[in-house]
């Protein structure tokens, strides 16, 4: 064998070491690397549907006690209500739950961006109505898929903005809120606050006592 192949070229050195230090770093990348990690996708809401807002529930508890107040006044019969816990939906389940003909009071609430609403069903609207022209408080015996009277969306848009005005009142305690009332819909496909999967922070009132007496 001739001298000149007994040595390795500058060329083949560097190529040699190269590969020894990328199979170390490779090795120590692998032996660094944590156990048991699972993926988080910060596209995915799914993490939403299990998170607690106390400072929005402690709000919500005063604007319950306040509204309570303003609708008895309102309607001059006593009224006694309380809020469902609240929850954290897909925009989509909600407008599931919600009927096909349903009075809705779109609103702006400024520092927050997007946009919120306020659901009126039928039955609602009827009692209030009834209390208001000297009834009981009673419901009418079928009104499904029934539109709304001009009476009733007249009424429906009072009680919206009495409710975002005690809510805007509410909010001041914590911080100064402005609420813009964007306009009226009376089918729930015109109500499209938000995409199918955004989540959307959701709270119902529940009636203790029917409003005004029956008879």
């Amino acid at each position: 064998m001739g001298q000149e192949n007994e040595f390795l070229s500058q060329d083949e050195v560097d190529a040699l070491l190269n590969g020894i230090g990328g199979e170390t770093a490779a090795s120590e990348t692998q032996d660094s690397a944590p156990q048991n990690v699972q993926p988080y996708d910060p596209a995915s809401r799914e993490h939403l549907s299990g998170i607690r807002l106390p400072v929005l529930e402690s709000i919500n508890e005063k604007f319950s006690r306040a509204l309570r107040i303003v609708l008895t006044d309102f309607t001059r019969m006593p009224c006694e209500l309380t809020l469902s816990p609240l929850r954290i939906l897909k925009f989509a389940d909600l407008s599931h739950g919600l009927p096909a003909v349903t009075g809705a009071g779109l609103f702006s609430l400024a520092p927050l961006q997007g946009t919120g609403a306020l659901f009126m069903d039928h039955d609602t609207a009827s009692v209030i109505i009834d209390s208001l022209f000297g009834g009981g408080g009673r419901q009418p015996q079928d009104h499904a898929g029934r539109e709304f009277s001009p009476i009733e969306l007249r009424m429906v848009e009072k009680v919206n903005l009495l409710t975002l005005d005690c809510y805007r009142k509410t909010w001041s305690a914590v911080h100064p809120a402005e609420f813009a009332y964007l306009s009226s819909e009376t089918h729930k496909q015109f109500a499209n606050i938000a995409e199918a999967d955004e989540p959307v922070a959701v709270t119902a009132p529940c009636a203790t006592r029917k409003l005004g007496k029956a008879s």
